[in-house]
């Protein structure tokens, strides 16, 4: 039974970063950490979160009038290992307790109290084994008793709810003679109504009727011996059935009452994956990131706790590791490479990956990391941690061929006197794939129309009054076009002259979606092309949406950025192209190279994914870079052993740990004289801890929307503790409009 707590500390969203506030429990109601309850706070009723229960009243608090709980809002069920995963995520990102757990609530879930409970209480009947008193020699148990015991033993933390055990047959009489034996215990609890427990729970594995390679049955068998808190890196080429792999065992954590959590790196991948889920386990599977409403996003984290006895499978971007899925079974990231779980911005700068990992070891749930190009990080860890083990899906199913690879050396079309973005080559196999029914898609790194707009008379670039970077050109469809900021969203009209030199003179330079679109309608009549870009994509279920109609065959060909790349599943596709690679090539960033390749090696597993082998048309003006004939021959891991070998000898990630702490305002020289001040406040922590600081220096980018920015980089030994004052001190040292954000082991440098 719940414990009765005289005084309650509770968390309020009360100011930036919330406050928690002593409250009585007058009523002596049995609350537990983790309840909602309502309270009020200047004259304002609010709903807050238990984090504490006390027996005694705070010392500084002793003369105070302690205000009364007013009453529990709503009761939850989250695993207290939640709450210790949270608290020790906070200390790795080096921020507090509270916001962090900010940072997990959903937007307005706390507050001022302005929802109302849609789900009412109601009671429920919760069954456990009496685990301190042993079964006793005497006592004598019909076949159903013994049935009801082996199956309790087999639950989480040997528990069930009594409606639970009247679906699985067990009844009325069994569970009381039990109880009259003291061999089983009730306790009524408060929950709250969610969808009946689906009848695909009774599901078993050979239900499925897609056959299985034998690397899958192998990946499968490797899942289910593994003990609770390990995981295994499934490394499977493109095409080679991950997904069943992820659904099989999402089957099986579900038959045992466990919850499934599925992460992927961008929404755009979240249509096919609901869809595929959906087919097996129905109105169970639900979605949960940005886009989604906030009363969606608030129904799905109340049936989070309260999924006890009803599991489901939450499908959700890097947000959704969140979640106090209790009890949670399996945490499956799919695509675990992508940057794209990584937050940057706003802190706490987290790795969803990272967090994944160490919940999955706090929280004791098993975790599978897929994809067709790990990640150094991941790839690392299965040869130095016995927690994840490497699982190979070496063919694609049906044991396809793999697509060839072509490299166009743009040097030579220019030479030869072809000076359009898109090679003859590529435009001749273009032509063929409507004649053949089949598809295209094309990937172009940017957005837009061009990367920037110049004055061909003195050379000027029409920079962002806010930035420091180009402004880039859009147009639509009636060839209206104008300047967009991707950093800040500033806008503005093209002006007809220079002005620094007065001229008219102005000249596009690249390439973005909107003019590789324009020339491919010019080049190739009659063809249908849609775009799929951030801009086309930005309404609710715009990516189901266009990549439903590819998918139906309404259009020819699929123009887009680097989300093309990311796991969609396309059969019809043979063709895959990307355009100006040498834009990703060149970057001047440690992860450059592995990125690069893992891009290239991603988008060419789009293509002969169904019945008909594909093709890959790479352009780029340096064909001799080294990552290209990685890429032709297919060695990822020979680039792996290769580049792990040089971060080691250069003591580079992930050999050793980096921070990078960003200071903006609205002063460069109060911004830079603040970096200053920070950094000598940590010099001598960062001397004692053997750590090393650079800088602080400006940032690749000085100014975004009208703010300058300086960095301090921090170098250390491999899993040390960031050697940095309390996010409370260093808050201390800064100015009023200056910002500070700390990154660790960032991404992007």
């Amino acid at each position: 039974m719940s414990p009765v707590y005289v005084y309650l500390d509770i968390w309020i969203e009360a100011g930036p970063r919330g406050h928690v506030f002593t409250y009585k429990n007058t009523q002596a109601i049995a609350i537990n950490i983790g309840d909602l309850v309502k309270v009020y706070l200047r004259h304002y009723t609010h709903i807050g979160i238990v984090i504490r229960g006390r027996n005694r009243i705070p010392s500084e608090l002793q003369n105070s009038n302690v205000k009364p709980v007013e009453e529990i809002f709503e009761p939850t069920t989250i695993d207290p290992n939640w709450y210790t995963w949270l608290h020790n995520s906070a200390n790795r990102y080096h921020i507090s307790f509270f916001r962090m757990l900010k940072t997990a609530l959903p937007s307005q879930w706390l507050g001022n109290h302005k929802r109302s409970n849609k789900n009412p209480s109601y009671k429920q009947v919760k069954i456990g084994l009496m685990m301190e008193s042993p079964i006793k020699r005497n006592n004598i148990l019909t076949n159903s008793q013994l049935e009801l015991i082996h199956w309790l033993r087999k639950q989480p933390n040997q528990h069930s709810m009594q409606s639970v055990l009247q679906e699985k047959k067990f009844s009325n009489s069994t569970i009381n003679s039990l109880k009259k034996k003291n061999i089983i215990h009730s306790q009524i609890e408060l929950t709250t109504k969610i969808s009946p427990k689906p009848k695909y729970l009774n599901t078993k594995f050979n239900v499925f009727n897609i056959p299985l390679s034998s690397d899958q049955q192998a990946a499968l068998r490797v899942f289910e011996i593994l003990n609770r808190g390990h995981g295994i890196l499934l490394w499977g080429v493109t095409g080679s059935g991950k997904t069943e792999v992820y659904i099989q065992a999402a089957a099986k954590q579900l038959e045992e009452g466990y919850n499934v959590l599925i992460l992927t790196p961008e929404i755009s991948l979240i249509p096919q994956l609901i869809d595929r889920c959906r087919k097996c386990f129905g109105k169970q599977v639900v979605e949960y990131h940005s886009i989604c409403g906030k009363d969606d996003r608030a129904r799905i984290w109340q049936a989070s706790y309260n999924a006890i006895g009803r599991p489901i499978v939450v499908i959700g971007t890097r947000s959704a590791i969140f979640l106090p899925l209790n009890p949670l079974g399996l945490i499956i990231l799919d695509e675990e490479h992508d940057n794209c779980y990584k937050q940057e911005n706003p802190i706490p700068c987290y790795h969803a990956r990272d967090l994944a990992l160490r919940r999955s070891q706090q929280c004791n749930s098993k975790i599978i990391l897929g994809s067709a190009t790990p990640s150094l990080e991941a790839w690392r860890a299965c040869q130095n941690n016995d927690s994840l083990t490497l699982v190979r899906l070496r063919q694609r199913i049906g044991c396809q061929v793999p697509p060839q690879i072509n490299i166009v050396d743009m040097r030579l079309e220019l030479k030869e006197g072809h000076r359009n973005s898109i090679s003859r080559s590529l435009l001749y196999q273009l032509k063929i794939i409507k004649e053949l029914g089949e598809q295209a898609i094309i990937l172009v790194p940017r957005r837009g129309y061009s990367s920037f707009l110049s004055c061909r008379s003195c050379g000027t670039v029409v920079e962002c009054p806010k930035c420091d970077v180009p402004l880039r050109v859009h147009q639509n469809k009636k060839q209206y076009s104008w300047l967009h900021c991707h950093w800040c969203d500033y806008k503005e009209t093209i002006k007809q002259k220079c002005h620094d030199c007065g001229a008219n003179a102005f000249k596009a330079f690249g390439i973005g979606t909107q003019q590789v679109m324009e020339q491919l309608e010019q080049a190739l009549e009659g063809f249908r092309i849609i775009r799929f870009d951030r801009d086309s994509t930005r309404e609710k279920d715009g990516h189901r949406q266009i990549l439903a109609q590819f998918a139906s065959g309404k259009a020819d060909i699929l123009v887009g950025t680097q989300m093309l790349s990311k796991g969609i599943d396309l059969p019809r596709v043979t063709l895959a192209a990307v355009l100006a690679a040498d834009g990703l090539l060149h970057r001047p960033d440690l992860r450059s190279s592995e990125q690069s390749l893992q891009l290239l090696l991603q988008l060419a597993g789009r293509a002969g994914r169904g019945d008909r082998s594909g093709k890959v048309f790479i352009q780029t003006y340096y064909p001799q870079h080294p990552i290209m004939r990685y890429l032709v021959n297919g060695q990822y891991e020979d680039f792996l052993i290769k580049e792990l070998t040089i971060r080691k000898t250069a003591s580079l990630a992930p050999y050793r740990r980096t921070c990078i702490v960003h200071v903006s305002g609205t002063s460069d020289t109060i911004t830079a004289s603040t970096a200053n001040i920070i950094a000598e406040s940590i010099r001598l922590e960062c001397k004692q801890s053997d750590w090393s600081l650079v800088g602080p220096f400006p940032a690749p980018v000085r100014r975004v929307a009208n703010r300058s920015r300086w960095q301090i980089l921090l170098h250390g030994k491999e899993d040390s503790i960031l050697p940095l004052t309390t996010d409370a001190e260093l808050n201390q040292l800064i100015p009023k409009d200056v910002h500070l954000k700390i990154d660790p082991d960032p991404i992007n440098f």
